[in-house]
């Protein structure tokens, strides 16, 4: 997943006659595609593993159907079916994945100062890592003080498993704005908590979230309010949303590996 285990991997390729497998994720392939040349080069590869459906039609351009292998995202499915101790709702929504430009906060943070108009009783929590220097954490936290929200937006920073999944049983909602995803596997982890989603319609998104949450086109945050807002005010039936995901269990997609 980066060019130096690449070199590496070429290094074992002909040298030592390795089998040698790819793996596209989603923002990689974004960037990859607009040069051809290199798309053209990573035939050398004896397959090439891709998380999402929509990735094909862009890839088989490229690769023979046989050379392509189809390998959506998982999760320890048995961790987060287990709810912890004290499950609680509270007024909250959750935002997990780190500050980079793929997630695109400053539309979630668009979304929530017009959802906050209205609910001044909601928080938003996002967990994920930051660095104080980034310009794009900056740009975010300069966004929240132009809109005043500094008392109903929280960064948690990097978080274990355990406090995410923990969030994941409070909140009432998982929201998502990115602009690049592959299949988010938060979304796996978010249906086996029972916890409807929110996400812009990029990747396998909409596909995963199938009847347990809303989907919108990437940066409409006027959209992405009204979804908010609907969602608080007319609860999703979640009957079945664990169940589908048995077949991004590690156990099925390992033996399927």
């Amino acid at each position: 997943q980066s060019p130096h285990s690449m070199l590496i991997a070429f290094f074992s390729k002909i040298i030592i006659r390795s089998k040698l497998f790819l793996t596209f994720h989603g923002s990689d392939l974004k960037r990859l595609k607009k040069i051809s040349t290199v798309m053209k080069i990573l035939n050398f590869y004896d397959k090439i593993f891709y998380v999402s459906n929509q990735m094909k039609p862009e890839l088989i351009r490229y690769y023979s159907n046989e050379k392509l292998f189809y390998t959506p995202s998982g999760l320890d499915r048995e961790f987060f079916l287990e709810p912890p101790n004290v499950n609680i709702k509270v007024n909250q929504f959750l935002a997990v994945g780190n500050i980079r430009w793929q997630k695109d906060y400053a539309t979630m943070i668009k979304a929530f100062r017009i959802f906050n108009q209205k609910f001044k009783n909601y928080k938003l929590l996002i967990i994920g890592n930051y660095n104080y220097d980034d310009l794009k954490y900056k740009e975010i936290i300069n966004l929240i003080k132009k809109y005043r929200l500094e008392n109903f937006i929280e960064f948690k920073g990097s978080c274990d498993r355990l406090s995410v999944k923990n969030e994941m049983y409070r909140s009432k909602a998982l929201l998502m704005s990115s602009v690049s995803e592959g299949m988010p596997k938060v979304i796996h982890e978010a249906k086996c908590c029972g916890l409807p989603i929110i996400s812009s319609n990029v990747g396998s998104c909409k596909e995963i979230i199938r009847i347990y949450g809303y989907t919108f086109p990437a940066k409409d945050f006027k959209l992405m309010s009204i979804l908010m807002e609907k969602l608080i005010n007319n609860p999703q039936n979640l009957t079945g949303i664990k169940d589908s995901t048995k077949q991004y269990s590690w156990k099925v997609l390992s033996n399927r590996i």
